[in-house]
């Protein structure tokens, strides 16, 4: 989080609002530093914006990491305390790709912006940047694309697919739905 301490979930809109701003404010180093992790990497940007995030993906599943994450015991889930999952630094190095696969969808899709989801405290996306498109009802969470992709990988998925596969899918669906 960019400030404070509580889950998005849980703040008020006012909270939420002020840190979507920061968000929004710092989108731009933000962006600069995620494109530098990938180029001291050796993924150039070629301008052809599904094989770049093809490169970046095809990257974090070589450097992606499982371990033991903590979480609360919860028997009617069967969450033990622990579960095998994204290492932390994982985790993060995703939040900073995201923030790429988002770049290349808005480049792609005309009308496509960040927003902070302010529907109801049952949506799991409650104060959350999302990115949308004007006049369509499509949303979508980044972050979460970019971890269940590469959680899909690390996990040895039956039918793995590419990082640019879900980007295209998001690309066509924020395309065409209204």
């Amino acid at each position: 989080m960019l400030s404070g301490t509580k889950r998005p979930h849980d703040m008020t809109r006012a909270e939420a609002t002020e840190q979507f701003n920061e968000f929004i404010e710092s989108l731009e180093w933000r962006i600069e530093y995620a494109k530098s992790i990938v180029k001291s990497s050796g993924i150039v940007e070629t301008g052809d914006h599904r094989e770049f995030v093809r490169a970046v993906g095809e990257w974090l599943v070589s450097v992606g990491e499982l371990g033991t994450i903590p979480v609360e015991p919860n028997p009617k889930f069967g969450l033990p305390g622990a579960v095998l999952d994204l290492s932390f630094p994982t985790q993060s190095l995703c939040c900073w790709m995201a923030l790429l696969f988002a770049e290349h969808l808005m480049d792609e899709v005309d009308g496509v912006h960040w927003t902070l989801c302010t529907d109801n405290k049952r949506n799991i996306y409650y104060h959350k940047p999302m990115l949308v498109r004007e006049g369509s009802t499509a949303q979508l969470e980044p972050v979460n694309i970019v971890m269940n992709f590469l959680r899909g990988r690390l996990h040895k998925d039956r039918k793995p697919k590419t990082l640019d596969e879900f980007w295209l899918l998001w690309k066509e669906w924020l395309q065409a739905s209204t």
